[in-house]
Parts: structure tokens; C-alpha cells; sequence
């Protein structure tokens, strides 16, 4: 499988979702081990994962602390940050995975036919390292986004 061919369509997926649909620029971070984002308190992460098939199979799961996730979805709904509960926070950043996902499987092979499973709530794991772990089946991409950093994890096989 072409693993940097699949990293590139995720990072064009991601980059043109989050700049298209919720005006966030993102930059690729080079550092290593998860940088800021693996020293986050797990209590104040949120993740949501989407399992898919089709020529290949595996789960994408998508990382990004709480407070970017509240203001992703008041920029999305129109809303201050105050107002956005739990609830709406994790429709967003379902949709959210469930768009980058869609883009960069089209992006990575536009004549196969994935199919997407619905996305659910991921609780981070402890220590969250192992999300950012290296390994044959698996990649991890982190992202800068202004104040804070997001990674989504793209498993094969899973």
C-alpha cells in the first residue's frame, strides 16, 4: 500500500476541509512524540474515530483539545463559544472526520468505493504517546492550527 501517497491525500483532505468549511489555515507540525498536544490533560481532549472499508480497511481518528473543538463549532453554527455544549461540539468534530475521511480515501484512490461507518466518540487513551506511535499498520499526522494543535491517526486494518 502507498502508505505516503495515503499521508498526502489526508494531509490535502484535512487542510482543505478545515480552510473551506470552518476557516482555520492548518500547518504541518514536524514535532515529534505528539509536541504539545501529548502533554494536554486527557480530560481536556476530544476524540472521534471512523472506521471504513472497501479495497482496504481501517479507522481514522481524529484528536484535538476541547477548547478547539468549542470554537470549530460556534464558528460553524453562528454561535459564541459559551453557548456550545458537549452535544453539538461532538456533531462537529464528527462531521468534521467524517468529511476529511470521505476527501482524502477519494483523493488517495478516486475509482474505488469506500464505504464510511458512523462515527463515534473516541475516549483519548492514557498515556496518550500511543496515539502518536509509528507502526507498519499506522500513521499519525499532527497539525498546528493557530493556538492549538490537532492530529488525526489513520489505522489499516483495524
Amino acid at each position: 500500500m502507498g502508505w505516503e501517497a495515503l499521508k498526502e491525500a489526508t494531509k490535502t483532505s484535512i487542510s482543505d476541509v478545515l480552510e473551506t468549511m470552518f476557516f482555520l489555515p492548518l500547518e504541518l507540525s514536524e514535532s515529534k512524540g505528539g509536541g504539545g498536544l501529548s502533554q494536554t490533560p486527557k480530560d481536556q481532549l476530544m476524540g472521534v474515530g471512523l472506521k471504513f472499508s472497501g479495497p482496504m480497511s481501517g479507522e481514522v481518528v481524529i484528536l484535538l483539545p476541547i477548547k478547539l473543538a468549542r470554537s470549530l463549532t460556534a464558528d460553524f453554527l453562528g454561535q459564541e463559544n459559551a453557548g456550545v455544549g458537549t452535544s453539538e461540539m461532538e456533531g462537529t468534530v464528527k462531521e468534521l472526520v467524517n468529511m476529511i475521511t470521505g476527501k482524502a480515501l477519494s483523493l488517495f484512490d478516486e475509482g474505488a468505493i469506500f464505504k464510511l461507518g458512523i462515527p463515534e466518540a473516541a475516549e483519548p487513551a492514557e498515556p496518550i504517546d500511543g496515539f502518536f506511535s509509528e507502526d507498519d499498520n499506522a500513521f499519525t499526522l499532527l497539525f498546528n492550527a493557530i493556538e492549538h494543535q490537532l492530529a488525526l491517526r489513520i489505522t489499516i486494518g483495524s
